[in-house]
């Protein structure tokens, strides 16, 4: 929901049994969308519900 922290990419990776570039890539789409919100040194926030 919005203003919770998601998990950090290792733990994404693991979770997803995937790769980093595919955490890395799912991530940055979602921001793009203005769906997550990353802040330097603090981790990524969800800004919006999905639709």
């Amino acid at each position: 929901k919005p203003g919770d922290k998601i998990p950090s990419t290792t733990e994404l990776r693991e979770q997803y049994e995937c790769s980093a570039p595919t955490v890395r890539q799912a991530l940055a789409r979602l921001q793009e969308r203005g769906v997550l919100q990353g802040h330097q040194g603090r981790g990524v926030y969800v800004t919006t519900a999905p639709s």
